[in-house]
């Protein structure tokens, strides 16, 4: 079952290395995942759910070291061996319950692309909405809010 978990930086770049090249735009010409790994063991919050070992799929964001009063998301993944079986649904569900339950946020903030049918669906189906802001930062993405 997915939930808030510890993970070794070492298990969060095996699981991003596995996951990486299923971006658009791969993490890693964004970031060192190494780099990546670490910031995020250090500083998100981490849910996952292991299967056979390994992390299998991973909702990372920001809750308890969030700066304002909307958590983001920054990382939704699942390796392709077990995609199908709820395993992000899980995740995030986990991570909303979590942010409701620290009562200091208005909403929980995702960005996807466009073209990402299957996160839209993931995220609308959990509840988040389409979301605009004057001057977006990423306009050519979908920008999507669970309010709180």
């Amino acid at each position: 079952m997915a939930g808030v978990c510890k993970v070794t930086k070492e298990e969060l770049e095996s699981f991003l290395r596995a996951v990486d090249q299923d971006f658009p735009v791969p993490l890693s010409q964004k970031s060192d995942l190494s780099v990546l790994a670490e910031k995020f063991a250090q500083r998100a919050d981490i849910f996952a759910e292991r299967i056979d070992g390994k992390i299998a799929g991973a909702v990372i964001g920001y809750i308890t070291n969030g700066f304002s009063e909307i958590s983001f998301i920054t990382v939704v993944a699942v390796r392709k061996e077990y995609r199908g079986k709820g395993v992000s649904k899980r995740a995030l569900l986990s991570y909303i319950a979590e942010a409701k339950k620290q009562g200091r946020f208005k909403a929980i903030d995702v960005y996807t692309q466009r073209e990402n049918a299957t996160a839209i669906g993931l995220y609308k189906g959990c509840g988040f909405v389409d979301y605009k802001i004057e001057n977006e930062p990423r306009p050519n993405d979908v920008h999507l809010i669970y309010y709180l």
